[in-house]
């Protein structure tokens, strides 16, 4: 006898959670991390409140015990649902999955229940699918290899050309519909199997299709395809999905059932009980621990690393006389930011042994020249004998007959780095990379361009080659060597790969290691800035060579662990096996991430020059100026002018004492994030041992800088809050120092006054209207704290533009910028060039 349907709440419910496991995976295509999150949250929310004709009943009835139930349910809803908030996928399904069992027990309906425990089995099994995917490069291999057959096909039926990866083929969809359709149909007539299969190949096989098509969809819908084409998939899935949910009979008997809590067969010793109960957990520790904690620390201390002085670029860095984009050079900063780390550099034009002997990382950026005799042996007798490689290619170069200089270099690998351009979706791979666990790796955001890949071609990896860094959102465009740019058309054409993109690959010969970027982008001067987490840990990890999680046996024993669990999970488990499995794989994975990067992380040191050369940018608390650096109110100009006055100047994105103590400046330009009262210990501290706090903010951008300018005694605006709101300086110049028989001056942009209580080592720098102090500078202890009235003093638009060009005819700012810096440095004192009167006509 076969029970009738089940109701239409209960299966929109379910279908909106495996939605949102889809979502939080990013399996239904290019969304921003904000936007994926709170679409997340809205599918749990609306799959809670569909669900909650139980919690209606409760209230009207005023059913105390069975309302209690309810919101004790809702809370624990409310504590899984948190997890969606992770940065890691595993995580945030493993959360979705305790809310999908959650959902369940608000109902007496056993088929329901049975229904969301699938739901629950599925998306965990997912979860370790995606866990695998991104720390065991052998399964993403595979996984890439089958996907490409789905793409062949798809090409082989539709008679157009499709190459894709693990992403747009769709696998993240298969293996949840295949783990629950698998669950759910358990004991079904062969028939039924056969008609639940066929409609999940056609509704496949229409996402493919579509997908085949995507360069003339593309030019008509724009940039929704291909990019967000996969969520035209997830829809597919879930109506299949959705019917077989629906229209599956419960005359099938349960016992025995995946779920079902009748268990036949004889009773069992209770120490092999417990070990039952203790296994999967278990399982599930060791398969986070192999296949993401790091062994051993990154580290620069001691080490030495060597670079090939004939590549493509220059060896320059920021000069005094020289401004605008153009002159920020593009390897000169490489030497102070290792020596920052506590290794040493240098440069060798001959590769010779003697150069080799003693260095631990060899570097090689783009080399374009012919290799010299004997330098191709000595390079892979260095790495053979255990030393690193890590070479940077590039995308526009083709030597005469093919083939490219790097090639040659890595004839002795599984890696190539092709002919072509690593195309973006979103500029810079904005939250789009999918970083493999590595120690150069583990722990680093995708909110910026953390990894500091641009436009570079792609590098071509197989087996024993395995991928560091992919960008799941983008295309391959191979070149044209018939152009100027030697680039393609820039645009997605049919057979170009589409999605998962390896930027950047590695691969052990022989003692030694050799890891290849596509591009150079992260090691020039201007991008290393923002990119110093990654460029120190990898640099530390080539040098120091930590425990790897990508090691061979890791990797198979990870895979063999994963595979193990999904499969016990598919083939038998219960809720109580979901629960156990789903937390302690999360715990310990945030746990090992967070131990991974503590220990992976290596924190530049300026201490060691004299005077101190570190230079910080805040940009913890989130202050008001663009992160495209050459935009008006971007900051890449006070970058390139700290650099010009000796500092190695990096973005501050951890506001901590570690940090601090090694830095000798530190800029924060009007804050949107208060400072926290420990915060504010920290910069006394900071300034008190020598450090320079450079603050600048508006009064009406104050709020952030409030607290740390009251440690100072300091304020934008009157002391007083109660007293009058000041009136704007707005845009002027102002003396601030006399040298001889003329005055230099210094242009603010929207001044304000600024007001201090002390008077101990207190000078002001610039005097507005009404003879209102719009910046002054502090000594505290040994150091000293400067505070300007003004949010956009530090600006492009008010201290260097892209250009170059002067701002009416000078450069006043640049030139107090190098005064002040002179004076708090403690060296001779450097004065302002006369300024230039314009002669009448």
């Amino acid at each position: 006898m076969n029970n009738p349907p089940i109701r239409w709440s209960p299966l929109v419910s379910l279908t909106l959670v495996v939605g949102a496991a889809w979502l939080a995976a990013g399996s239904t295509g290019l969304l921003g991390f904000a936007l994926q999150r709170s679409a997340v949250w809205c599918c749990l929310l609306a799959a809670w409140a569909v669900s909650s004709q139980h919690l209606v009943r409760a209230a009207r009835h005023l059913r105390s015990r069975e309302l209690a139930t309810e919101l004790l349910l809702a809370v624990a809803c409310l504590i899984a649902g948190s997890g969606v908030a992770a940065r890691q996928a595993p995580v945030r399904l493993t959360a979705i999955a305790v809310f999908a069992l959650l959902l369940g027990w608000r109902t007496h309906h056993r088929r329901v229940r049975r229904f969301h425990s699938d739901v629950a089995v599925a998306v965990a099994v997912l979860a370790i699918h995606q866990l695998l995917l991104y720390s065991v490069p052998a399964y993403w291999l595979v996984s890439d290899a089958l996907a490409n057959r789905l793409g062949s096909a798809a090409a082989a039926l539709f008679g157009r050309k499709l190459s894709i990866g693990p992403t747009f083929a769709g696998v993240d969809f298969l293996v949840l519909t295949g783990v629950l359709l698998g669950r759910t149909l358990r004991g079904a007539p062969l028939m039924r199997w056969f008609g639940t299969a066929a409609a999940v190949c056609l509704a496949h096989l229409t996402y493919l299709g579509l997908l085949v098509f995507a360069p003339e969809l593309g030019s008509r819908l724009g940039g929704l395809v291909p990019w967000n084409l996969p969520l035209l998939a997830a829809v597919l899935h879930l109506a299949v999905l959705g019917w077989v949910l629906r229209t599956t009979g419960v005359g099938i008997s349960t016992r025995g059932n995946p779920g079902s809590s009748e268990r036949t067969g004889p009773t069992r010793p209770v120490w092999l009980k417990v070990l039952g109960i203790l296994a999967l957990p278990a399982a599930a520790v060791a398969l986070a621990v192999v296949v993401t904690l790091p062994f051993g620390t990154c580290s620069l201390r001691g080490k030495k690393v060597v670079a090939h002085e004939r590549c493509y670029g220059n060896w320059d860095h920021p000069k005094h006389g020289d401004y605008g984009r153009l002159s920020i050079g593009m390897y000169g900063m490489l030497a102070p930011f290792v020596e920052s780390l506590g290794g040493t550099f240098r440069r060798s034009t001959e590769l010779s042994a003697a150069d080799l002997d003693d260095a631990d990382v060899l570097l090689l950026l783009y080399p374009h020249k012919p290799w010299q005799p004997g330098q191709l042996a000595r390079i892979e007798r260095f790495v053979r004998r255990g030393g690193a490689l890590l070479l940077l290619g590039e995308h526009t170069s083709e030597e005469e007959g093919g083939g490219n200089r790097f090639n040659e270099v890595l004839e002795p690998t599984a890696i190539r780095v092709p002919f072509d351009s690593a195309m973006f979706a979103i500029g810079g791979w904005l939250q789009s990379y999918a970083p493999f666990a590595h120690p150069a790796t583990i722990g680093v955001g995708d909110q910026r361009n953390d990894f500091g890949v641009v436009i570079g071609a792609s590098v071509a990896a197989r087996w024993p080659a395995r991928p560091l860094l992919v960008g799941r959102w983008g295309y391959n465009d191979p070149g044209d060597p018939r152009t100027e740019s030697k680039m393609g058309n820039q645009r997605y054409d049919a057979g170009e790969r589409l999605g998962d993109i390896v930027l950047v690959a590695e691969q052990e010969l022989g003692a030694g290691v050799v890891v290849v970027f596509g591009d150079t982008s992260t090691f020039t001067n201007g991008i290393t800035i923002g990119t110093h987490d990654f460029n120190a840990r990898l640099l530390g990890y080539l040098a120091n060579r930590p425990g790897s999680p990508q090691v061979l046996w890791r990797q198979l024993l990870g895979a063999l662990l994963g595979l193990g669990i999904g499969a016990l999970l598919v083939w038998r488990g219960t809720w109580r096996d979901t629960i156990t499995v789903c937390a302690t794989l999360s715990a310990t994975l945030l746990l090992c991430v967070h131990s991974g990067h503590r220990a992976a992380t290596l924190l530049p040191d300026g201490r060691g020059a004299r005077p101190n050369n570190l230079a910080y940018v805040d940009g913890a608390h989130f202050g008001r100026f663009d992160d495209e650096a050459w935009r008006l109110d971007g900051t890449m100009g006070l970058k390139m002018t700290l650099m010009r006055n000796g500092f190695l100047t990096l973005e501050l994105h951890e506001f901590t004492r570690e940090r601090l103590q090694r830095a000798g400046l530190v800029v924060s330009i009007a804050p949107r994030r208060r400072f926290t009262a420990a915060e504010c210990a920290m910069v006394r501290e900071f300034v008190a041992e020598g450090g320079i706090f450079v603050l600048t903010s508006s009064y009406h951008h104050r709020a952030g800088a409030e607290p740390l300018l009251r440690a100072f005694d300091f304020a934008i605006g009157p002391l007083d809050p109660a007293a009058p709101e000041p009136q704007p300086l707005s845009h002027f110049k102002a003396p601030y120092s006399r040298f001889g028989d003329y005055m230099a001056y210094v242009r603010f942009h929207e001044g304000w006054p600024v007001t201090c209580a002390a008077q101990e080592g207190l000078q002001p720098l610039a005097y507005g209207a009404d003879d209102s102090t719009v910046g002054y500078l502090r000594y505290f202890g040994k150091g000293a704290l400067v505070v300007i009235g003004d949010s956009c003093f530090a600006l492009n638009k008010n201290l260097e533009l892209e250009n170059g060009q002067l701002f009416e005819g000078a450069r006043e700012n640049a030139d107090f910028w190098r005064w002040l810096l002179s004076r708090l440095r403690d060296s001779q004192t450097w004065t302002p060039p006369r300024p230039v009167v314009a002669e009448a006509k």
